[in-house]
């Protein structure tokens, strides 16, 4: 329980942020080389590509941190690279650390400064230190949000693209999940919420989980809060369909693969999350178990079993706790 929220298991530790740790040009710029060069190769176009990106002034002036700047890089390789532009394009005045306006104490925020024509993406300061890889994943999301509009949908399709990016760096460094720090652990909570929504044959869903004897029967969190699926976690949906970007368009691209005919315009509607339910091309089903063994989830079918003849007889009259209730507002 200790590598998930408090939302999810109320026995779990407090989240705790990560403690201090080298922040600074240099420590940043070696951990992100280093990254890059595990990721495509030493020498190769694609790292010195990203250093030029973390090293460019006309990152710095929008992206002064240099934590931050090694997370957005980071993203090289991803289903969230092209948040790396999104983030550089001028739609954002300023990405750095603070404190968001939101009373909900979010990991980040997008927000209008009062008198800006800019939006600014705001992280919490709290989580200054925690690993760039483990920001990642929030950036892309972050970009994804073009405008102030919000909603459940966007929310839901925000987040369904964000625990795939987090999926990617897990597999690449595994010791990210268990590194125990606040926003480790809410990581590996929508990823659990993302890879627990499967269908009968292995295959990631975001409106179905399938497990032991029957549909929906056991939840995405084993033996703790029940949610029948991730959608779910976003319900009532509504009836918003906010306008999307080329950015999430691509990243959409990146999640269903080529083989799949898109829209002009993908935006956050009830297609694109139908798209993201239906057409997942990122993970085979070998890695999803890998990603589910590096959360200390137990993949036995007889667990599964026993987890659904608990859980049908503990959660048929629970309400359904929301993405709010569990990770908190952005």
């Amino acid at each position: 329980m200790a590598l998930f929220d408090p939302g999810v298991y109320s026995e779990a530790p407090p989240l705790v942020p990560a403690t201090q740790n080298p922040s600074g040009e240099t420590a940043m710029r070696n951990k992100l080389k280093s990254l890059l060069e595990k990721r495509f190769g030493v020498g190769s176009t694609q790292v010195s590509e990203g250093l030029a990106t973390y090293d460019a002034a006309s990152t710095k002036s929008i992206v002064p941190s240099a934590r931050l700047r090694a997370t957005l890089v980071s993203l090289k390789g991803t289903v969230g690279e092209p948040a790396i532009m999104g983030a550089l394009d001028g739609t954002y005045g300023k990405v750095y650390f603070g404190t968001p306006p939101c009373p909900c104490d979010p990991v980040a925020q997008v927000f209008l400064p009062s008198g800006s024509a800019k939006l600014e993406i705001v992280f919490n300061k709290k989580y200054q230190y925690e690993d760039f890889r483990l920001l990642a994943p929030v950036m892309a999301h972050e970009v994804l949000h073009r405008d102030l509009l919000g909603g459940k949908k966007e929310g839901a399709v925000v987040a369904s693209i964000q625990s795939l990016v987090y999926a990617q760096f897990v597999l690449e460094t595994p010791s990210l999940a268990t590194s125990g720090t606040a926003l480790a652990r809410d990581n590996n909570t929508e990823l659990m919420a993302r890879i627990n929504s499967r269908d009968a044959t292995g295959k990631l869903r975001l409106f179905t989980s399938t497990s032991g004897s029957g549909a929906n029967c056991c939840g995405i969190f084993p033996r703790g809060a029940f949610v029948p699926d991730f959608a779910a976690l976003f319900e009532p949906l509504g009836d918003s369909n906010n306008p999307g970007s080329s950015f999430l368009k691509q990243m959409v691209r990146n999640v269903v693969g080529s083989g799949v005919t898109l829209p002009q315009t993908v935006d956050f509607d009830d297609n694109t999350l139908l798209l993201l339910d239906s057409n997942q091309k990122v993970f085979t089903n070998a890695q999803l178990v890998r990603l589910a063994t590096i959360l200390k989830l137990d993949t036995s079918p007889q667990a599964a079993t026993a987890q659904h003849r608990t859980q049908e007889a503990t959660t048929a009259e629970q309400p359904v706790p929301s993405s709010q209730e569990i990770f908190g507002a952005e």
